[in-house]
């Protein structure tokens, strides 16, 4: 297991995001930090898709993060948050 930690500009924009939602989003935000924690958590290298600088992009609707693994440590440093709306919304 992988121990995943946020920076606080992502902390501050899951936060923006929630405030700014309503009801229904924001159950769907709690969903997809919950799938992206977890995905994160077992296996970050095979999740998503790598990125220059080492780093990888993990789309979960409405949200995407990017992120950096750092394998000695055991840990995932998730450096931005991401809103989008799916072709489905």
């Amino acid at each position: 297991m992988y121990h995943v930690e946020r920076a606080g500009t992502a902390t501050a924009a899951l936060t923006d995001f929630w405030l700014e939602s309503e009801s229904p989003e924001r159950i769907r935000i709690n969903d997809a930090v919950l799938r992206i924690d977890t995905l994160l958590a077992a296996s970050p290298q095979e999740q998503g898709e790598s990125r220059p600088g080492g780093r990888r992009i993990l789309l979960a609707p409405p949200l995407g993060v990017i992120y950096k693994v750092y394998e000695p440590d055991r840990r995932v440093r998730v450096l931005r948050v991401l809103r989008f709306r799916s072709h489905a919304d």
